[in-house]
């Protein structure tokens, strides 16, 4: 029985990967139907447990299956920011920054990205607007501006066209449902629509999200600078 107790802890610890049977479950069944000891009894706990735990991998698939189909049946259109805007953008950058520093993100603050900024951004007509169901879900400003810090990148492509972006922000009403990287798949398309071959543009290292999702998108790194609010990873992606 001390056998079978040890094997139980380590099976608790295990997680079922696919729908199939855990080995080492099956393993623990054969060997309590040799057991003399409240056989019947151990035999139908683990039954019990692989009902369970069965049931909660379908009930993640099901789950799963409904945020999918949420996130096809979402129709997005990307448009330029107007003047009228500025507020309804702002109140997104502000929401965002207190989501980031709940989550330890200490990226933007009361200096940056500024009111001002994005003032600057309407003007110049660079500032986007990503829209789903008359709701704006995500912003980010697209040009060719850049910190002159961007010389210690190892550019893949240094004689390609490029452009940079800045400030991208999904509107924390709207996140965990694949914002960031449909505002990224639709700002490629627009970057491709104006004809340039590369996109260009930093993350800060302590947003694991941004880097996830820049990683899978195919982004890679090219370089480190130092700004003030502290380390930024360069990256690029051939469009």
């Amino acid at each position: 029985m001390r056998l079978l107790t040890t094997d139980l802890k380590l099976c608790s610890k295990k997680k079922i990967k696919s729908k199939s049977l855990c080995p080492l479950k099956n393993k623990l069944i054969n060997k309590t139907a040799e057991c003399p000891v409240n056989s019947g009894a151990i035999r139908l706990f683990f039954i019990v447990k692989l009902v369970i735990d069965q049931y909660n991998i379908n009930q993640f698939m099901r789950m799963d299956s409904i945020i999918r189909r949420n996130r096809v049946q979402m129709d997005f259109s990307i448009k330029k920011a107007k003047a009228h805007e500025l507020d309804a953008v702002f109140s997104i950058f502000a929401n965002a920054i207190v989501k980031m520093n709940d989550n330890n993100i200490p990226q933007w603050d009361e200096v940056y990205p500024s009111k001002e900024d994005l003032i600057e951004d309407i003007n110049k007509e660079q500032l986007y607007i990503v829209e789903s169901d008359q709701n704006i879900v995500s912003v980010f400003v697209l040009n060719q501006d850049f910190d002159e810090e961007y010389q210690f990148g190892k550019w893949q492509y240094p004689d390609a066209s490029f452009c940079v972006i800045h400030r991208l922000c999904v509107n924390p009403f709207f996140q965990n449902k694949g914002i960031g990287s449909t505002t990224m798949l639709l700002l490629e398309d627009l970057v491709k629509q104006m004809g340039f071959e590369t996109i260009r543009l930093d993350a800060f290292f302590q947003n694991p999200y941004a880097l996830r999702m820049y990683e899978k998108l195919n982004y890679r790194k090219v370089g480190e600078v130092q700004w003030r609010k502290g380390l930024f990873y360069l990256m690029e992606k051939k469009l």
